[in-house]
């Protein structure tokens, strides 16, 4: 289906006359944020720190000042320094960080940063746990589960299991930071997937720990980034992503206010941009690596992309009329049409080349995307809620499978009734496809 072709100039919005630099809890709760944060005082007074997280805005200057030091929790809250532009993602692998002049992937090289623009990157969260020493036991019980489960991670199709099954063991056996990073994402799984909510936060606690002695191992790895690492690096990289998307949905407290599933995609928006920066920077080195989609290519990887490729093609050529005819409409900004035009064109793109390429999807449409999503625009949220089914398409890999059921649950009854039957078609269809069963689709 052809992109319609748009009119000169789309009708004009009256400009948003309310801040919507608040906090993320504040935005929920629908209270006035002080906007100091994090933490702000509503969070403070909430006893609330670890959930103050703000997104698209630069960092209060005082911020710092105020906010609790951990002891040796886990400080998830690393930023990267980004350029205004949006990178260009490399179509030759499925994932990978960006690297600095002196050679650190940037969101490892400091714990605070801000993009070139004055954005300030969504932060993970920043617990404060106790110290925790390494059990032999629960190394061996967390190992187990990495072998048998959670090497499933990147898994497209079954012959790519030796890639990450083995290869990927071998090098956390030579760097701590991965093997650590192994550990986190296994206890995530464990802490996602079980029912009893005290044992889940446990296993949480126990991932975020092992994640947070992980970064810090990866940045002093990263400063001195090398062919000796850069596999490690890239493989760290594309666990802590994963990691980043799920772990703010999950509780590792009884007090803990998980956020929503919406706000865990643009949580993991600077692991994104870590992974497309670094494949881009290293590309000549990951490129030979166990991981490099050449090297992985297979007749079942491509009958596998061959099938979601003849799957969703219309209906995402349907998703591109619909966002088209909200741009007309006025209902997305002129200064931001493009985004969502781009947005439509990487699911193409990723569905014709390699359905994992949609963890780009951010990164290739740029903050003015990312901050529709944060503030519901509705075409922002269909097209995310497309992006959910082509990530679904991971069937082997838990989070994503997490993730994407999450995504396209909360969207389909953010958005249902609003716009008539077209779209109320397309979110049953998204539904339905992912394995969720339909709903009405009568307005609450």
């Amino acid at each position: 289906m052809s992109t319609p072709t748009p009119p000169t100039r789309a009708q004009t919005r009256k400009p948003h006359s309310k801040s919507r630099n608040g906090c993320v809890p504040c935005k929920r709760r629908r209270v006035k944020c002080d906007e100091q944060g994090p933490p702000c005082v509503n969070c403070q007074v909430r006893k609330a720190e670890s959930q103050c997280f703000y997104i698209g805005r630069p960092a209060s200057a005082t911020a710092s000042a105020r906010s609790p030091k951990p002891a040796t929790a886990v400080q998830a809250d690393q930023r990267s320094e980004i350029n205004s532009e949006p990178p260009t993602p490399v179509n030759n692998t499925a994932s990978g960080p960006t690297v600095t002049q002196a050679g650190a992937p940037l969101a490892l090289h400091a714990p605070v940063h801000q993009d070139s623009s004055g954005h300030n990157l969504p932060s993970l969260r920043s617990l404060h746990l106790s110290s925790f020493t390494y059990d032999r036991n629960v190394d061996l019980e967390l190992m187990r589960q990495w072998c048998t489960k959670t090497h499933l991670s990147a898994v497209r199709v079954e012959t790519d299991i030796p890639v990450w099954l083995g290869s990927a063991t071998d090098i956390a056996f030579n760097h701590n930071f991965v093997m650590d990073m192994i550990l986190a994402l296994s206890s995530l799984q464990l802490g996602a997937e079980h029912e009893d909510r005290k044992i889940s936060s446990h296993y949480v606690k126990r991932a975020l720990q092992y994640q947070d002695a992980a970064m810090s191992a990866a940045r002093t790895a990263a400063s001195n980034a090398s062919t000796e690492n850069y596999d490690a690096l890239y493989l760290f990289s594309v666990l802590n992503m994963a990691f980043s998307m799920v772990s703010p949905q999950l509780s590792s407290a009884p007090n803990d206010v998980p956020v929503t599933s919406i706000q865990g995609v643009l949580v993991s928006f600077q692991q994104v941009m870590i992974i497309t920066q670094l494949v881009r920077s290293g590309q000549g080195h990951i490129e030979n690596s166990p991981f490099a989609a050449k090297n992985t290519l297979t007749p079942m990887v491509d009958e596998w992309q061959q099938a979601s490729k003849k799957k969703l093609s219309q209906p995402i050529c349907e998703l591109r009329a619909m966002a088209e005819a909200e741009i007309r409409a006025g209902n997305v900004q002129n200064a931001r049409a493009k985004a969502h035009r781009d947005a439509v064109d990487w699911l193409f793109r990723s569905i014709d080349e390699e359905p994992i390429m949609c963890l780009a999807l951010l990164a290739w449409a740029g903050w003015s995307f990312v901050e529709d999503i944060e503030d519901d625009n509705e075409s922002a949220l269909m097209i995310l809620l497309h992006w959910g089914v082509v990530l679904n398409e991971m069937k082997l890999a838990w989070w994503a499978r997490f993730v994407s059921t999450r995504v396209v649950d909360d969207i389909s009854h953010k958005l249902k009734g609003r716009k008539g039957s077209e779209w109320d078609s397309a979110l049953q269809w998204a539904r339905a496809t992912i394995g969720l069963p339909l709903i009405s689709m009568r307005r609450d």
